[in-house]
């Protein structure tokens, strides 16, 4: 899961020119076709700027592969991760 939303994560130009860093702790639901359900943020970042961005990571990375159909809809949470001078 990590993998794949790391494909779609961006750093807000302004978050970077200001020095931001932080970490977005999003919770949210995954159906049987990958389309996220219920997201919400369970450990915001300090920064709405970045918490915003891990919002916007999901709606770019939707839909997610789905689970396998004897685990759907599957609840995870997830770390999304705000440093620079990290990929």
């Amino acid at each position: 899961m990590q993998q794949w939303l790391a494909q779609f994560r961006t750093y807000p130009d302004a978050a970077k020119h200001q020095g931001w860093e932080g970490v977005v702790e999003l919770s949210f639901s995954i159906d049987s076709r990958g389309s996220i359900r219920g997201a919400t943020m369970t450990r915001s970042s300090g920064v709405a700027l970045l918490d915003n961005a891990a919002f916007e990571l999901l709606d770019r990375a939707s839909p997610l592969p789905p689970p396998p159909a004897d685990d759907a809809p599957l609840r995870v949470t997830v770390p999304v991760a705000y440093r620079l001078g990290v990929p």
